[in-house]
This record gives C-alpha cells, structure tokens and sequence, in this order.
C-alpha cells in the first residue's frame, strides 16, 4: 500500500517538473464580504487556471460569481456565507464552466462572516425544466444546468452545495464527478417546497458521498448516477425525497447499518412518507450494492448486488420508523446476483418488507420474463448438497418464480421458502459439472427493425421536371397535408406559396386566447378572420388551435398562465372559459372543421406512472388552480356544446412516442375521459423533433394505440432540428420527415400532418432549421423526401390497382371483412390490428396498412 501511495506522490508532483505551479487568489470582496441581501457583489471576469495551478476564489456572503471558468487546473470556491451564486440574480443564468476540465473544490470560509448561518455555493436553473423520467431528452435538449458536467467537484466538510430551482418546475444539475467529505451537505432548493435533481459521474470515475444528502423542508432532492463507475454513499442520515436513480454504472450502499439501527437511522438514502414510493430505481443498466441499509422501497430494472468488492449483507429495512415495510420489486429480466467466497462468506439481500414483482418494463411495455437470480463465483468450494440462503423477504406476494441463471460453475438448484420467519431463497449445489447458462428469453417482445433507407424514394420520377404538390400527392392519399400560417411572420409570397403547396392551414398564434380576447369580454378577430379568408380562397381546410392551454393567456386572466394570482373561484373560472369557447366556436362555426380543444395539460414530470400505472399529473396552470383537474372535461363539453359536428382534439408535446412516462400518462388521462364520456374525437401528437429523437417503431406503437382505442391520432406541430446544416444533418432530416410521413399513410386513423411554420428562419427553433423551406424560400431535401413518401404511396396504390380484378360489390368481398389483394379471406375487421403492414382489401376498398 505505501508503495501505491509513493507512486500517487511521484505522479503528482510531475506537472511541477516542466514548470513552477501558480496560485492565483481572486478576491471579490472589495474589502467587504460581509454583506447582506439587498446588495449583492458581482463578479464577473473570466478566469483561467492551467493544468497544475491553483486559484483561490474568495466569495462574499451574497455575491453572484458569474465568471466563464476554463483550464484543467484546480479552483477552489470560499464560500463566504449564505447564498454564493455561480450564476445571476434568481439563478436566471449560470456562470459558463464548460471549459473548465479540471478540479473544484468548495470550502466554508468562516472567517469572512462568522455570523453567517451557513455556507453554500448556489447553482442556477436558468429556466430550464427538467424531467426525471427524460433523463437522455434533457441532457440532449440541454434541459438542466450543465456547467459542471465536465469537471469533478468536491465539498469540503462545512460547505453546501445547493441551488436554485426554477419555481414550480423542477430543475436539473449535471456534475462531471461529485465527491463529499464527512461534514458536507449537498442540499436541494436552497429554500423549501421546489424540486431538483443532481446527475453524477458523466466523468465515468468512482467517488464517495460521505457528506448528507438532504433537502430543506418541503422540497424535492433527487440523485441520478450516470456514467461506468462506481458511487459509494456512507452517509446515515440522508434523505433523498426524490429518490435515487441509478441510470448506469453501480452506487454502493455503505453506511454503517449497525449505527442506523442503534440510533434508529433511516439509512444511506431515507424512506418516501408512504412505503409504495420508491427511495431508489435501479434503471436497466444500472446497479446497486453495498453493506449498508435502505429505509424505504427498491424498485430494480436492473441489477442488485449485495456486498462491495468482498461479500456482504444489503438490508432494506426503515429503523426510523421500523413499523413501515421496506418492499423491493422486481421487474422482467432484472438480476440478483450474489457473490460466493466461501460457505460463510457470499452475499446476502434482507427485505424487511415485501417482495414483489410487475411485468412492467423500464419503457412501460409489459413482459412476462420472469426476474433472474445468479452467483458469482471463482472456485466452487463446496460439497454437492451445499446450501446458502441468499435473499430473506417478510413475505413474497404474488405467484411468480425466479429464473435461476446456471453461473457456469456446478449446477445450482432453487428452493423457495415459506415458514414462521417469513420468505426465503436457498441455492444449492445440485452437483459438480457445469449447467449451461439457460439465459431467459422474452417470446413476448420481438426486435422489430426501423426503417433504413435513405430519404428519397427511387420510382423512377425525376425531381426536378415534377411539378406535381404536396397537396395534389395528399390528396390522392386521402390525407391533409397542414402548415401553421402566421400573419406577422415572413411575406405574403411566402404564405402563397404554403397555401398552393397545402390543404389545411393552422394559425399559429392567431387564434390563441390572449389575441382573440386581451381584453375580458372583448374579443379581437381580424388577423385570425385575415387567415380564414386566405384558406377559403385556396380551399385549404383550417384547424383551430387552441381554446384552452396555460401559455400565450391574457394578462387579465393570469400573469404568467400558472398561477390564479387573480383570485378566480371555481365558478368563475369556468364562466370564463364557457364564454372563451363558446363565443369562439360560435365565431368560427363552419369555417373551422377541428380545435385543440386543450393544448399541453400534463406536467413534464410523470414519475407518478412508476408507482401508479394507471396514473398522471396535470401540471399547474391558472385553470388547474381554479377549477381542477376536471377543467379539461368541462372545456370539451362546452366545446361539443356549441358545434356538434366539429371535430374535438386533445394536444400536447413529448407523448409521441411508447416508453416515455408522459406518453403512458398522456394515454392513461384519455382513458379516464373516455371512461366519463367525456366527448374526444382523438388526439394530437405534437412532434417537436430533432434528428436523432425519432424512433418509429414507439411512434407508430403511438397511434395505433389510439386508433385501438377508437380515436384519431394526427401529427399536429411537426418540425425536425438540425444542431448545423451539414450535407449530412439535412439528409437525416429528410430521412426522418420522409419515415413520419410513411406512419402517417401507414394509418387511416392519422388524417392530418401538419408542419409547424413556412421558412426556417421564421420557426420558432429557428436556429435549428426545422422547417421544409429554407430562409429564401427554397425547398429544401426534407421538403423532397416528404413529396416522395406521398407520390411513392399513391404510385403503389395506382400500379396495385391496375393489378386487381375488379371488385364486385354485390359479392361477399364487400362486407365487412379482411381481404388479400388476390381476394383470399383474411377474417372480420376485429384482426386489422393483428396484420403486418400491407395492402389488403377491407369493405370493397383498396386500404394499406
């Protein structure tokens, strides 16, 4: 060991060879750090450190530290007391570390202000939003506070490290390497009733936590490992409110289990106030050990193995409050493993509670593979008819059985067991030769290929000398090609050229509630009128959008559309909105076929679906805070009240595609207004893309789900980003809008595809360049590739028909049945769903699935 320990001195001092360390002190006190909250010091000058030297950073008590930080030096932050900013006023903007790649290090600095009640480095949120449930969509979308991802940072004992999250939403906080000395505190929400989530080990290296981890009253703190390495949290009196996510690598339970129960500890990461919330999810590629203790429920995808490097005994048990069960259920395919030393020595997981299985998966798809328990072993130094218990549960529920994953070493036989002192399971070694593996399989959830062709279809139809339109190729398909107009973006050329390009317009912000009435009891209808008339003289058809969402509301209904800091009662609020829908569908009535009766009502965060399958949460709007969650059910009763022949949509963003939490809740909230009666004609799915996000296969899951479901499930907001406009990106843009358009003809129940904006540069994402046209109005490949999608569909329909006997209508071919395109009989409607795609004949008619 002190060789290893030499060997670290040697290389550590190599850097100092070539050149004399530097240490930089940077002060910004201006002879002052012990100010208060009503004038805060600034700093903001950029400051670099170079590989092998040092700058002190000496914070005032209230400062906002707003410097770009760069090099691969070492920094170390004084904390001077309350509320050291790395960021602006509010935690409007953080301070830009990107560049920095090497160490940081946060220390209470007492002296500045012994009267200080603590000393904490606050990060900032920067409005944005993040999601436990997209942790790959926020980290792509740049949806949390990335600062820190490339860097390792360490708490000093004294110092906090906390932030500031971004109001009701909750806010996200990536650090490359987190270490914490015994005595720190990584907090969440520097105040109370907020959440947020810090994700660690981007660096992919190992660290311990043996600081607290614990939010103030109220709020939500949450942990999420990421990267290969390894985590271990020693703490005992943690407390982490919203749950540890162990996305990849291994996190290490070691806190003194012995110490918990003596003191009546709730363990290394605290207990959930009811013992059905998870404390820890173990994600599939993620795993989770130790030798400490667990105080509340473990919900595993993924991997749990007892012990640290040697075998040992993980314990979930709640010594708090020992009355509440700690639960750990299993999901399909995930593994127990266990190591073996010897006959005494091999690990062992103890549930003081129940263990459970659900065959729901990671991407909430269904799976009846059952869970696996395995060993790792070296040698096999036993006898044949060696026993060793390695799971002890309270109880199991339920009647399913484990998978025993043969190790490769003898064979092993399970036993379940049931007596006085609860459930158990025994292994024993059945004999010497070696089983094989016997992997577990799921029958039940075949690999179903993407598309992988290009973005053009080859039909032998020269581009250029084409002058047929997108419309014209729709329409042949029976399907409405839409583009979301605005009048105050672009030029009138621009919206002609839309308009003879395209067979359904939507007002992009025309129709909205803050421009139809600013004013209460005033309505405004001239620029959306202006869009009306412009659609009637093409014959485009017009969609409306939207009566009812929580952005783009007037200042006399809400100041920000969240919040009722108006006052309005229930009774009110619903008059509001009964006289907004009404007077508006009234207005529009037979010139307008559908609306986004109410856009965007789920909250971003679904984490509910992992406990509550059948679950959702609306997010906080000024509605929501004033009627209820019923808001929506009285939104489209009023709506079918005026025109009942005008067709009813439920819209919203992120719930494209099966697997993400928002789009189970998004399907379970139609299910409950179904269920009511509540009168839904279908859905919108938004499609706010970039390239790369887009998954066909969960897309097209999507809307066939709802079609099942008898309703309409149509492409309402479609723009796909490009992060630069390389040959390459804008060819995997074309790929992606022509495979959308391909699922769209795919299904009758998705009549509509609408392309949200004309130009590039007139989109709201305009820096992305999501659009079909370019700035000048040029048609871009994307443009092409959706062309080629329609003109190839309806020449394979044109070409199938010449093939196909006529059909006679007075024969049985007509009635509602499956045919073959050679007329075989396939079966009643009721298999459609059942088919691979297709053409088929279905009551006389030529229908491709």
């Amino acid at each position: 060991m002190l060789k290893h320990k030499r060997l670290i001195f040697l290389l550590a001092a190599l850097p100092l060879l070539g050149a004399q360390a530097q240490n930089t002190v940077i002060d910004i006190r201006n002879g002052n750090g012990n100010n208060t909250s009503s004038n805060y010091i600034t700093y903001d000058k950029a400051i670099s450190v170079a590989s092998g030297n040092t700058a002190d950073v000496k914070l005032a008590r209230y400062c906002y530290l707003t410097s770009a930080v760069s090099g691969k030096g070492t920094i170390n932050l004084y904390a001077g007391g309350e509320r050291c900013y790395l960021g602006t006023k509010s935690g409007a903007s953080w301070a830009n570390w990107t560049n920095f790649r090497g160490d940081a290090h946060i220390y209470p600095f007492k002296e500045n202000s012994p009267s200080a009640g603590s000393y904490n480095v606050v990060l900032a949120h920067g409005g944005k939003v993040f999601s436990p449930e997209n942790i790959d969509d926020c980290i792509k979308g740049g949806k949390l506070n990335n600062a820190m991802q490339n860097c390792k940072v360490t708490v000093h004992s004294g110092a906090i490290l906390c932030n500031e999250a971004n109001n009701a939403n909750a806010g996200g906080f990536r650090i490359g390497e987190l270490q914490m000395e015994a005595g720190s505190t990584l907090q969440g929400y520097m105040k109370k009733d907020r959440k947020s989530y810090y994700l660690v080990g981007n660096l992919n290296t190992d660290a311990v936590l043996a600081g607290m981890i614990a939010p103030n009253s109220g709020s939500i703190l949450g942990l999420i490992k990421e990267g290969t390495g390894t985590y271990r949290i020693t703490g005992n009196q943690n407390n982490l409110t919203g749950a540890l996510r162990v996305k990849a690598g291994k996190v290490l339970i070691n806190n003194d289990r012995a110490e918990a129960e003596s003191k009546k500890y709730s363990g290394a990461l605290g207990a959930m106030s009811s013992e059905s919330t998870p404390v820890a999810y173990v994600l599939t590629d993620g795993a989770l050990g130790g030798t400490g203790s667990i105080g509340g429920m473990v919900d595993n995808y993924g991997t749990i193995e007892p012990g640290d490097e040697t075998p040992g005994v993980l314990t979930l048990k709640n010594f708090a409050t020992p009355a509440k069960n700690a639960n750990l259920t299993l999901h399909p395919a995930s593994v127990l493993r266990f190591k073996v030393a010897s006959v005494d020595s091999y690990d062992q997981l103890v549930v003081a509670g129940s263990l459970n299985y659900s065959n729901m998966t990671e991407d909430f798809s269904t799976s009846e593979v059952a869970p696996v328990i395995t060993l790792a072993l070296e040698e096999l130094p036993f006898k044949v008819g060696t026993e060793i218990t390695v799971l002890k549960a309270k109880s199991k529920s339920g009647n399913w059985q484990f998978h025993l994953l043969q190790p490769g070493k003898g064979t092993w036989a399970l036993e379940e067991v049931t007596d006085d002192e609860g459930y158990k399971v025994v292994l024993r070694l059945a004999s010497t030769e070696d089983a094989d593996p016997n992997n577990p399989v799921d029958p039940n959830n075949p690999e179903i290929p993407e598309s992988t062709m290009g973005a053009l279809y080859d039909d032998g139809i020269n581009d250029n000398t084409d002058s047929k339109t997108l419309r014209y190729y729709a329409e042949k398909n029976g399907k409405k090609i839409g583009m979301a107009f605005c009048t105050y973006k672009g030029l009138d050329s621009d919206r002609s050229e839309a308009a003879r390009q395209f067979n359904m317009m939507v007002a992009e912000n025309e129709m909205k509630m803050d421009v139809l009435q600013p004013s209460q009891g005033s309505f405004s209808w001239g620029a959306a009128d202006g869009l009306v008339s412009l659609a009637k003289a093409n014959n485009m058809t017009v969609r409306g959008h939207c009566l009812v969402w929580h952005t783009q509301q007037p200042a006399w209904l809400s100041s920000d559309g969240k919040k009722n800091d108006k006052g309005w009662t229930r009774q009110q609020a619903l008059d509001i909105m009964k006289n907004h829908i009404t007077t508006v569908l009234q207005h529009f009535k037979g010139k307008v076929v559908e609306w986004d009766v109410v856009n965007e009502c789920l909250d971003d965060d679904q984490s509910i679906i992992r406990t509550n399958p059948n679950g959702y949460k609306l997010r906080p709007t000024v509605w929501q805070q004033a009627i209820g969650d019923d808001y929506i059910d009285s939104a489209f009763v009023y709506a079918r009240r005026v025109d009942p022949d005008i067709q009813l949509y439920l819209n919203d963003y992120d719930v494209e595609m099966q697997g993400k939490a928002k789009a189970v809740a998004f399907s379970n909230l139609v299910k409950r207004l179904q269920s009511k009666q509540i009168p839904l004609d279908g859905v919108g799915l938004q499609c706010h893309f970039s390239i790369g996000d887009v998954d066909s296969v969960k897309l097209e899951k999507t809307i066939r789900l709802f079609g099942e479901a008898g309703l309409k499930c149509i492409i309402t907001e479609l723009d796909m980003g490009v992060p630069s406009t390389t040959t390459a990106n804008l060819e995997e843009q074309a790929r992606n809008y022509r495979m959308i358009t391909d699922i769209v003809l795919n299904n009758d129940n998705c009549p509509n595809l609408v392309i949200w904006g004309i130009k590039d540069n007139d989109s709201w994402r305009s820096n992305s360049n999501p659009l079909l046209y370019n700035s000048g109005l040029g048609k871009k490949k994307a443009w092409y590739a959706v062309r080629s999608a329609l003109r190839h569909r309806y020449l394979q329909q044109e070409k199938l028909l010449a093939d196909v006997p006529e059909i006679d209508t007075n024969t049985n071919r007509s009635k509602p049945h499956v045919y073959t395109t050679k007329g075989t009989k396939l079966g009643s409607l009721e298999i459609w769903p059942q088919l691979p795609q297709g053409i088929y004949i279905v009551e006389g008619k030529l229908r491709m699935k």
